[in-house]
């Protein structure tokens, strides 16, 4: 004998036995299926501009917290590549949309640090995204900021 369940609105017969518990873990899963694709991760690429060409390596560090820009060991992301030509192209991926930004430097020694001189001037090519620059030091967070898309974003440094 099968036995169907009433749904609570029509009183009508069920298409299934359990039908009222299985619905419900339908339902859950296509909200957690929906909530999945809108948090979906986004791409960020970033287009380098050198002025010495085919020397050395860019170093990129990639922040989403003010409180953190520019120190690099405290970066949400950081990419190294070696310098072929003058521009470099790196692809930063698994972001969510908000506001991020950048900064990045030529290391023409290929020490691995950003080399400076005795008051802490870049002696290497540097810059942050937005062209922002600092007085007296690097610029802040705000003046650097960009937003991140749904679609992913684009964008491009000129180092000085």
């Amino acid at each position: 004998m099968r036995v169907r369940q009433l749904t609570p609105r029509s009183g009508k017969a069920g298409l299934c036995p359990g039908a009222g518990r299985l619905g419900v873990r339908v339902v859950a899963l296509m909200l957690g299926l929906t909530v999945g694709v809108a948090a979906r991760a986004v791409t960020l690429e970033v287009e380098i501009l050198l002025p010495k060409a085919d020397q050395g390596s860019v170093y990129v560090a990639l922040f989403d917290d003010a409180e953190a820009f520019p120190d690099a060991d405290r970066a949400r992301a950081r990419k190294t590549r070696p310098v072929e030509g003058d521009a470099v192209t790196l692809t930063i991926s698994d972001l969510t949309p908000g506001q991020y930004a950048v900064a990045a430097f030529q290391d023409l020694d290929d020490s691995g640090d950003l080399t400076t001189n005795f008051m802490g001037i870049p002696r290497e090519p540097a810059g942050f995204s937005r062209g922002a620059m600092g007085r007296m030091g690097p610029p802040d967070f705000e003046d650097a900021a960009f937003t991140v898309e749904e679609g992913g974003t684009r964008i491009t440094l000129d180092l000085r």
